[in-house]
């Protein structure tokens, strides 16, 4: 019986990585808290918009975590499993190079950055910029551990750096309270992640020897990119629009709220990537696949409309436990609300895009890169107020998640259509 109710693995798979990355999450926003409380607004806005800056050049680089997955997954089904240290290895060289560029670009336009943000010094950026290279390396494990579906390797590569950054970033801000300091510590937690997880990814290609795949992943990773790339913008983009055009002291006050809003579109992600390697196709539209995403979407509406729901009857307590606001304006509370509300959406999306990512479909590339630069357009003619970027960002992101479910629907009305080779989706070499 239980098989035939979770013959995929996705409930059993999804409630594991949801309850650890709950204790993520936990960290995450204790991290939140800490920050907050110490340091000024002015400091935390600052924070705030350096980790943002982190988090939209990370986000675009989940192509490789989502790269990686989909030819771990099928290599692991065809039984080569050698192909994954061949990968991992000439990836790493790759992004070694990129690091490079990007530490060398931070330094170098660190001072007209910094005047955008309207930072007093340049070292936060700076810092940020070797943060974003440390980065770069951790989609690429995480991706690995995510197709060989060995989920408890996902979360230690996902999750237990963040639980060290919160031991680091209290003594940090015992030290010296400021953003720099709450930047290293991120950096110091990071590094030790990077470091488990590739302690795991030595134990598993353990006794392999290392084999050339199958062609296609540097096609599919350049198209996942790009994907990723305008999913980034709506996501992430806010608290950097905000410390570009409003005061400090606004800046920071949004930052707070957003942080709240962003942890709705974070709680679906164990879901996708649960179910990212057991919906992979090469492009055909399958039956048991279309039950994984039904089960997965319904997991989501649970999970985002109780924590919707959660800040309409309670707008009050996260701005308590995280800032230690007791008595928060109603402006504050209208804010909330309407940033909950309009980030919502994107957690719908997260779920849709790993869907047409694992059945090697790209077409909702256009439709957010249309989203996303609507957006930015948008906010650059209505930005009088922090309510009308809210306005803006919540009209794009419910367009965004409505017209990829249209796309969805009219695919899956199609009949099944046969997988197609790699040589024809690809000719391309990933070495």
């Amino acid at each position: 019986m239980k098989k035939s109710i979770d013959q995929s693995g996705l409930l059993r798979h999804s409630v594991f990585l949801f309850l650890t990355t709950q204790v993520a999450n936990v960290s995450n926003l204790l991290y939140q808290a800490v920050t907050g409380r110490s340091l000024t607004t002015e400091e935390y806005g600052v924070l705030a918009a350096m980790m943002n800056l982190l988090l939209i050049t990370a986000t675009p680089m989940e192509a490789l975590r989502t790269a990686m997955a989909h030819f771990v997954a099928r290599t692991m089904k065809a039984g080569n499993p050698g192909e994954i240290r061949w990968l991992v290895g000439i990836w790493s060289r790759r992004l070694l190079l990129v690091a490079a560029v990007v530490v060398a670009a931070g330094f170098l336009f660190s001072g007209p950055v910094a005047d955008f943000f309207q930072l007093t010094n340049t070292a936060p950026f700076e810092i940020t910029c070797v943060l974003v290279a440390c980065t770069l390396f951790l989609p690429l494990m995480t991706g690995t551990f995510q197709g060989a579906e060995k989920f408890i390797w996902v979360s230690l590569s996902l999750h237990v750096w963040t639980i060290l950054r919160l031991g680091i970033v209290y003594l940090f801000m015992l030290l010296h309270p400021s953003a720099i300091m709450g930047l290293a510590a991120h950096g110091l937690a990071l590094a030790m992640g990077l470091l488990i997880s590739v302690e795991g990814l030595r134990r598993l290609t353990r006794g392999y020897e290392s084999a050339p795949p199958a062609q296609g992943m540097g096609s599919y990773f350049m198209q996942t990119l790009y994907l990723l790339g305008a999913f980034a913008i709506l996501m992430n983009a806010d608290i950097l629009l905000v410390k570009h055009f409003f005061h400090p002291e606004d800046a920071g006050l949004f930052a707070r709220a957003a942080t709240i809003g962003r942890s709705v579109i974070f709680l679906p992600m164990p879901i996708a990537l649960v179910m990212f390697p057991k919906v992979i196709s090469r492009g055909a539209v399958d039956g048991s696949g279309r039950g994984t995403l039904l089960k997965a979407l319904l997991l989501v509406v649970f999970l985002v409309g109780g924590a919707v729901g959660a800040v309409y009857l309670f707008p009050w307590l996260p701005l308590w436990l995280l800032y230690g606001d007791r008595h928060p304006t109603a402006d504050m509370i209208r804010l909330l609300i309407t940033l909950v509300t309009a980030m919502a959406p994107m957690g719908f999306t997260y779920l849709l895009i790993n869907y047409e990512m694992a059945q090697r479909r790209f077409r909702a590339t256009r439709l957010l890169a249309g989203c996303a630069v609507a957006y930015m357009l948008g906010v650059f003619f209505w930005h009088e107020t922090l309510m009308q970027i809210v306005y803006v960002m919540g009209t794009v992101t419910m367009t965004a998640f409505l017209g990829l479910l249209v796309m969805i629907l009219l695919e899956n009305r199609r009949p099944m259509a046969p997988e197609v080779d790699d040589a024809e989706v690809s000719v391309e070499s990933p070495g």
